[in-house]
């Protein structure tokens, strides 16, 4: 019996598993989600997002209920909210917190589960 290398591992629905198609799939995903909001949604978001202090830290959940307290309109898809943090970090606008901090999220559909603390930078 031959034991799977990487390159020949194969996933349930029998395609190869390729980690950079992983990251192609993911970003592809992303830029769907944040295509098919709505713009007024994702105006709000940026807008209040780019208010917060350089330094601020909190995490993509202390967005999410900023956001929909202050906007109160919630987006097309609730991935747009992960998709939108990805965005500002890529745009520099977001960062994690070094040293990585992890901090328990509070809404009872997150489960308690870790998530990263965000740090806002000085860019626009």
């Amino acid at each position: 019996m031959r034991l799977p290398t990487p390159l020949r591992l194969i996933s349930l629905y029998g395609q190869s598993l390729d980690p950079p198609s992983g990251d192609v799939l993911k970003d592809e995903g992303i830029r769907t989600c944040l295509k098919n909001a709505h713009p007024v949604w994702v105006a709000g978001w940026n807008e209040i997002v780019q208010a917060y202090p350089e330094g601020w830290t909190g995490t993509g959940e202390d967005i999410r209920f900023d956001v929909t307290r202050k906007l109160r309109l919630l987006p097309h898809s609730k991935n747009c909210w992960g998709s939108m943090v990805t965005a500002a970090m890529s745009d520099g606008v977001l960062e994690f917190k070094r040293p990585w901090e992890l901090r328990r999220m509070t809404d009872p559909i997150s489960h308690s589960r870790l998530t990263p603390v965000l740090r806002r930078t000085g860019l626009l």
